[in-house]
């Protein structure tokens, strides 16, 4: 499943969760998102990686997201990411910083 949302008026796949019996990972789409510079401008992609990078396994995902020029899409599986108490609330939170820059709605596709 992917979370669509108006962000900086570009209509862009936020994030993804993908789902397998043998495993399922949570993905934040910065690749698509940045669309090489066409898309989010990449100050609100740092804010964004800034306010993820305390849960459980994200920071060293996101390390090297800028200067891999947020080419990447870092899946991170549920249970560890899940595994902190307010993962949830600070993947909304952060989500819902980067997208009410300009009022924007979301939509589940």
């Amino acid at each position: 499943m992917t979370a669509w949302f108006d962000v900086s008026g570009v209509n862009v796949a936020v994030w993804s969760i993908y789902t397998d019996p043998a495993k399922t990972v949570f993905a934040i789409n910065f690749e698509w998102m940045h669309r090489r510079g066409k898309g989010v401008p990449a100050y609100m992609l740092d804010r964004l990686a800034d306010r993820l990078r305390p849960l459980p396994s994200v920071a060293a995902l996101y390390e090297d997201l800028a200067q891999r020029g947020y080419d990447k899409r870092p899946s991170i599986p549920v249970n560890q990411l899940f595994s902190a108490a307010d993962a949830v609330d600070r993947i909304i939170a952060a989500v819902d910083e980067l997208t009410s820059a300009n009022g924007s709605t979301g939509s589940k596709q």
